[in-house]
């Protein structure tokens, strides 16, 4: 049985980066959501993880703001919650607040910017 790690077309980079969030709204009559920041697990070209307390559904838009580093800049695009894992607790003998993987597909990402994620991925990468 393949793990999710062999279904992967993107190479992964961990490392914790800064972004901000909020649930796009359709609807410009519809009070948009505030905006939360986060720090992401990992990201791709593909797409994004990060941790949060908060469930969502799948299929839920994201409106993403991440913070890269100064050679690609902050990227402003949207993304879909493709899954949602609930998280074990660090310590289960403490009662704890719920914590959810949250991963993110990019559904409007410029080629520029997926081009830019894949330099820094092979920079982190690059020995020395």
């Amino acid at each position: 049985m393949d793990s999710e790690e062999h279904k992967r077309s993107h190479d992964r980079l961990r490392h914790p980066f800064l972004a901000k969030f909020r649930i796009y709204t359709r609807s410009p009559d519809q009070e948009k959501s505030k905006w939360d920041v986060v720090t992401i697990r990992n990201v791709s070209p593909g797409g994004l993880s990060f941790n949060y307390t908060q469930k969502f559904s799948i299929g839920t838009v994201l409106e993403l703001d991440i913070g890269l580093s100064s050679m690609v800049g902050t990227i402003h695009c949207s993304g879909i919650v493709c899954r949602v894992d609930e998280l074990p607790p660090k310590r289960p003998d403490i009662k704890t607040i719920p914590v959810y993987g949250i991963a993110v597909k990019f559904s409007d990402l410029p080629d520029d910017k997926k081009e830019a994620i894949e330099k820094l991925i092979k920079e982190f990468q690059a020995p020395g």
